[in-house]
């Protein structure tokens, strides 16, 4: 079985199923003439068997059901070298394992975590969105590992993905080397203003303090600068997450704030991190490329048969004669390989590079059309609003009108009718052999005022 290259970033997910080395229930570096390490594996299986049924019927189900996979992705001497030999802890680990892995991933709990194919405990669509470089990690041998974590990247209303991303994780980074010392994770924080289903099952730190078999040693916590949101706001969710995090993992985490790079750099260099491991972003030199997985083949396939070193998009463009793209932050890499654009002029490669136009082509002209159809019918809806509106209001302006009319005529009719019954008054007590008027009738009165109108 072939060991991965000391020098290569392990990029997460990986594109088949990984060979995972399987750790020997029987430790032979560990062995001091009693096989202290299978003494200790001896003294797990006791706990174990002290518990109560109903604490470790899943892992009993799943030991029966599915052996090979226990021995693959939970086997126990994992749990005894992240718990620093404990077989108590180590246990009880063992055993929250598979209760939340039960309670997370509900009927695919017995399926293979590191089965990429949709037919595992990971669905297509949460292949899907790990493929989007959701979580990358970095190993430098002896040294240090980091664990990259952005979340903001997948949806938001699925809250139990980070749980099962983390389970799948755990699955994939089985080192003896780091399940001892621990792991560095960077952790990206992103205000939002949306609300999540909180879930007991879904506690992301709960689940890695209390149940994973991977060992925390230090986190920072990433905040990103946000035109949309205040710095107020983005510092009062550092502090919260630094609240969860200290509360779950027993230790505090340190905030980073990219907007002060030098500072990031300087604590993750204190903390024992390399700058090989550090983001490139954060003035490191790790540039944290991903891998195409919508071609389902390695990059450098892609690329035609290129140097490696062309994998970043930076190298590429500044040998290519391109407009180099403004770089806020990170410092420049210490080596930077240099190549002739003619040797990047092979057989294939322009067959390539029309595909790939052509593709971006198609693409560009559906994201228009697309948003030209979109504008249309919203034009289309406007526009029979308005005609609504418009002849709403001319309803109400004729109504006004007649309201108008109605108050005038009613007034007029009042006033006719007090200066006629004051008129008659008068000639009765002053001219008693006066000629009396005519008296004439409320209807015609009224018509005679009407038409004057």
């Amino acid at each position: 079985m072939e060991a991965p290259c000391p020098n290569d970033s392990l990029l997460l997910p990986l594109v088949e199923c990984p060979s995972i080395p399987q750790p020997s229930l029987q430790v032979e570096e560990h062995t001091d003439g009693e096989n202290s390490f299978g003494f200790a594996l001896k003294q797990l299986e006791e706990c174990i068997d002290v518990i109560s049924f109903e604490e470790k019927k899943d892992y009993l189900e799943a030991r029966q059901v599915v052996p090979l996979v226990i021995e693959r992705e939970s086997n126990p001497a994992r749990f005894l070298r992240v718990d620093s030999m404990n077989p108590w802890s180590a246990a009880n680990r063992l055993i929250q394992y598979w209760k939340y892995r039960r309670a997370i991933f509900g009927e695919r709990w017995l399926l293979p975590l590191l089965d990429l194919s949709g037919h595992g405990a990971l669905t297509t669509s949460d292949v899907k969105d790990i493929e989007k470089d959701v979580i990358v990690s970095k190993i430098c041998p002896g040294k240090a590992m980091v664990v990259y974590v952005d979340f903001a990247r997948v949806p938001v209303q699925d809250s139990l993905f980070s749980s099962r991303a983390i389970f799948f994780v755990s699955a994939a980074l089985q080192s003896a080397e780091w399940e001892t010392k621990g792991v560095h994770v960077i952790k990206t924080l992103t205000p939002q203003f949306l609300l999540r289903r909180r879930n007991k099952k879904g506690r992301l730190w709960e689940i890695v303090r209390t149940a994973l078999p991977m060992r925390v040693r230090k986190v920072f916590l990433l905040t990103l600068q946000s035109s949309r949101m205040s710095d107020g706001l983005i510092q009062t969710t550092a502090n919260m997450a630094s609240l969860v995090s200290e509360f779950f993992l027993g230790h505090s985490p340190t905030c980073i704030f990219e907007s002060k790079k030098e500072d990031a750099y300087i604590k993750l260099i204190s903390c024992g991190v390399p700058p090989v491991c550090i983001p490139y972003f954060l003035g490191g030199e790790w540039d944290m490329q991903g891998v195409p997985y919508l071609q389902g083949s390695p990059l450098q396939s892609l690329l035609g048969p290129t140097q490696r070193s062309a994998r970043s998009s930076v190298f590429s463009q500044e040998e290519s004669g391109a407009t180099k793209p403004k770089r806020k932050r990170g410092r420049p890499p210490k080596v930077l390989v240099k190549e002739s654009t003619e040797d990047l002029k092979v057989e294939g490669d322009e067959d390539f590079s029309k595909k790939r136009n052509a593709l971006y082509s198609r693409r560009l002209y559906r994201k228009r059309k697309e948003k030209y159809d979109e504008l249309q019918q919203s034009q289309e809806k406007l526009n029979l609003e308005n005609d609504r509106l418009r002849k709403e209001n001319e309803w109400l302006e004729g109504l006004i009108v007649d309201a108008k009319l109605q108050v005038v005529f009613e007034d007029d009719d009042i006033f006719v009718r007090s200066s006629l019954y004051h008129s008659s008054a008068t000639t009765t007590s002053y001219s008693s052999h006066a000629v009396p008027l005519p008296s004439l009738p409320e209807q015609d009165i009224s018509s005679t005022l009407y038409s004057n109108y």
